[in-house]
């Protein structure tokens, strides 16, 4: 078993650099373009390829070392996220038109650095659990850190061929994660439905991209832009179709209305810390392959697609909002929340504009902390076996575990959009976007809906401080690995606080990651000075408010 299991790793190992491979042949260069050489391919490859290096090691660490010794994992883990971070940082911003496959820029820089940081939080929160739950083995700290690196290649992927060996690598692991709690039942059920679901949305994204090849000669985002671009003047018709396959299959990773079915089971059935890593990392993942295709232009025409996602987010926000009302667990709560949220983050991806997708970045930074946040606390709370996860028996837990009764309030408040927290400056800034590109009635429903979960996020709060307790009562975890995730916590909840009232400098790196989304889609090489510093004015006055259209 240990010998599949380092054999699969082998395989994951191997997707980044297979893709890279033929990311560029000579061939494949257009207008005299020359091809990138060996050593610039394992440049913009090198975080995806440091973080399934790093994975790999804490894998076999964790098949052949004693398991006294297994404890230093997350610590490994943890270390080769922080190399990846830094190569993130260090590697060089190359563009090579639409010959190429991996793009790597200011967006790609910022998403990655913010999917990194929640692979850190989700794997200091899962050290405690881990334990008390005997799931030490090093197979749940390398399969989350090969899930991110599939994030971190759907983010950077400007072809539809690496944006499917992207989503496979985030996705494998999750099944294996969502059951690695074996001795339950509702683990194996949440696995098997995420792995039967999961693929019926990969088989769609093969099929669209099957269909897409076929009608314009490639896979690239900017092919397959200029080909919708000729639709409405007799091409292909099996190019719209094939569009269509691909925005289903994200819709289900992002978990849009009507393809969200999976999440409120799968989120209560898996292990807590899973449930949180799946809920930032693959939402995330899922809305930075839409930005990179919505600036590419590849979205075909744009009366149409505005139509099609104004139904998707007002269908997601309301349905999502009406359902979490009526949940008594709170795991299912958070899931339905999640979806809400996700009609949320497609308003910046509606806007197609820089505003709009820099409000999208910000909104998924605090959107994470807060999340995080919130199912780290449910986790502690649930004793052993996640036997504690009902209202019911949340009723008085603030009393005996007031720190973490303080904790869980802040992130359903920010969770709500209350101030002065960072979740009320995030839908600030997203409704804004909308409302900048005219999106008026999408917006009257996002505030609505936004009213409606005020109810659900406080009713947690009520029951936890104003009434009697009930239920049996978790048992509050002891030592160290309880203080590392109460110290995790409240620098979630710092996070929380702080990103709302000094959100400038994420502003700001949000706003040069947008510039450089949007500067990529339209084929221009983007300039990179350094994360924080102030952005390039390569667009003219005016530009960063003017929404993209296809073919640009």
């Amino acid at each position: 078993m240990r010998l599949r299991t380092v054999g699969s790793a082998a395989v994951l190992l191997a997707l980044p650099a297979a893709a890279h491979a033929v990311a560029l042949t000579p061939e494949a260069s257009e207008g005299g373009r020359a091809a990138l050489s060996l050593y610039e391919l394992l440049l913009i490859s090198a975080p995806a390829a440091a973080l399934c290096a790093a994975a790999t090691l804490v894998m076999m660490v964790g098949a052949f070392w004693p398991g006294s010794g297994r404890m230093v994992l997350p610590w490994l883990a943890l270390a080769g996220i922080a190399a990846t971070g830094w190569v993130t940082l260090a590697a060089p911003a190359l563009y090579g038109g639409p010959a190429m496959m991996l793009l790597t820029d200011e967006f790609t820089v910022v998403f990655s650095l913010l999917v990194l940081a929640a692979t850190a939080v989700a794997i200091l929160a899962s050290v405690n659990y881990v334990v008390r739950e005997e799931m030490t083995r090093g197979e749940y700290y390398s399969l989350m850190m090969f899930s991110a690196a599939g994030a971190l290649l759907m983010g950077a992927a400007d072809d539809l061929i690496l944006l499917f060996m992207g989503l496979e690598l985030l996705s494998i692991p999750l099944y294996v994660l969502a059951g690695f709690a074996r001795g339950r039942e509702p683990s194996k059920e949440a696995a098997l439905k995420y792995f039967l679901l999961g693929a019926f949305a990969s088989s769609f994204l093969v099929f669209g991209a099957a269909l897409v090849f076929a009608s314009v000669g490639g896979t690239g985002y900017r092919e397959m832009a200029l080909g919708l671009l000729l639709l409405g003047r007799g091409a292909d018709a099996l190019l719209a179709t094939g569009a269509a396959m691909v925005l289903i299959a994200l819709a289900f990773k992002v978990a849009l209305v009507p393809f969200h079915w999976w999440t409120p089971d799968v989120y209560q059935g898996a292990p807590t810390p899973v449930t949180a890593f799946m809920s930032i990392v693959a939402k995330a993942a899922g809305f930075a392959a839409l930005v990179r295709i919505v600036s590419a232009g590849a979205h075909g025409d744009s009366a149409a697609w505005d139509a099609l996602l104004w139904v998707l987010a007002a269908a997601t926000m309301i349905w999502g909002n009406l359902l979490a009302l009526a949940q008594q667990n709170v795991k299912r709560l958070l899931a339905y929340s999640s979806i809400g949220h996700a009609g949320y983050l497609l308003l910046g991806v509606l806007a197609g504009s820089v505003n709009g997708f820099s409000s999208l970045l910000f909104y998924l930074a605090a959107y994470g902390a807060t999340t995080l946040g919130a199912f780290t606390v449910a986790a502690l709370l649930a004793g052993r076996g996640d036997r504690v996860e009902s209202l019911y028996e949340y009723r008085g837990a603030a009393r005996r575990h007031p720190f973490l009764g303080a904790l869980m309030a802040v992130f359903m408040f920010s969770l709500a959009g209350i101030p002065p927290f960072a979740g009320f400056f995030a839908k600030l800034y997203i409704f804004l976007a909308a409302l900048e590109r005219g999106y008026v009635g999408l917006t009257v429903i996002a505030v609505l809906t936004s009213v409606v979960a005020v109810y659900y996020y406080l009713r947690v709060s009520v029951v936890m401080w104003m009434e009697e307790p009930g239920g049996a009562p978790a048992t509050e975890p002891e030592g160290g690995r309880a203080r590392l995730s109460v110290a995790t916590l409240a620098l979630l909840a710092a996070a929380v606080s702080l990103l709302g009232i000094f959100s400038s400098p994420v502003v700001r790196w949000s706003d040069r990651a947008a510039i450089a989304a949007v500067e990529t889609g339209r084929g221009v090489a983007p300039r990179r000075s350094g994360i924080g510093q102030a952005p390039p004015s390569i667009l003219p006055a005016g530009e960063a408010a003017r929404p993209l259209r296809h073919g640009e």
